[in-house]
């Protein structure tokens, strides 16, 4: 989910996904070996924030937390510790990541803000790495591997002590979480979601 300056006047969101084999040959180019990119990444081009939630909801099967408004996560998500100001100084005030049973989910931006989702069970791997200057200030930095995409997957500066538990914790959820949602349950989740988003939005108007 990402949110560029000037939409913050409106309201807009746009959502984009990462997934495998988002790329087809058109008919007319499969005999000249060229190929024609779809943009089936865009999942919401501008939305609400009612209607971000409402994405999510079709595309996440849980986020892990009992949390109505899917789209807020200022109550479950860690921040980076203040000894990592000096080294992200525009975007300190937004990082902050939380693992959960079901996701990875990686707050960061600063004139365009992102928020990624990272369904545990979509994970192909997982990394950690510490420079020199993070190494001075208590902080790591994790990455979940996905296949290539557009959706951001790197927690930076996270609290050393906290990224190792972290990434062990996310290596082994990762590779347990493979569950499957019946159709019917997804259904009634959507129509749950959907009917509370717009509820919402209905009393904040």
């Amino acid at each position: 989910v990402s949110q560029p300056l000037l939409w913050r006047l409106f309201g807009w969101y746009r959502v984009e996904i990462t997934q495998a084999g988002n790329r087809t040959s058109s008919e007319g180019e499969k005999n000249e070996g060229m190929r024609l990119d779809v943009a089936s990444d865009v999942l919401l081009p501008v939305g609400s924030r009612a209607e971000v939630a409402q994405a999510i909801a079709m595309v996440v099967p849980s986020l892990g937390v009992d949390e109505p408004d899917r789209s807020r996560a200022d109550r479950w998500m860690t921040p980076i510790p203040p000894s990592a100001r000096i080294l992200d100084p525009f975007t300190y005030a937004r990082r902050a990541c939380a693992l959960t049973d079901t996701v990875l989910a990686i707050r960061g931006g600063w004139l365009t803000r992102t928020f990624s989702i990272i369904p545990l069970s979509r994970i192909q791997s997982v990394s950690m790495r510490q420079g020199p200057l993070q190494g001075g200030r208590g902080v790591a930095s994790g990455r979940a591997e996905l296949v290539p995409g557009r959706v951001p997957s790197l927690a930076a500066h996270v609290e050393a002590s906290r990224a190792l538990d972290l990434w062990s914790r996310l290596s082994v959820a990762s590779k347990s979480s493979r569950d499957a949602e019946p159709p019917e349950r997804w259904l009634s989740r959507v129509g749950e979601v959907v009917d509370a988003t717009l509820a919402s939005e209905a009393s904040g108007a």
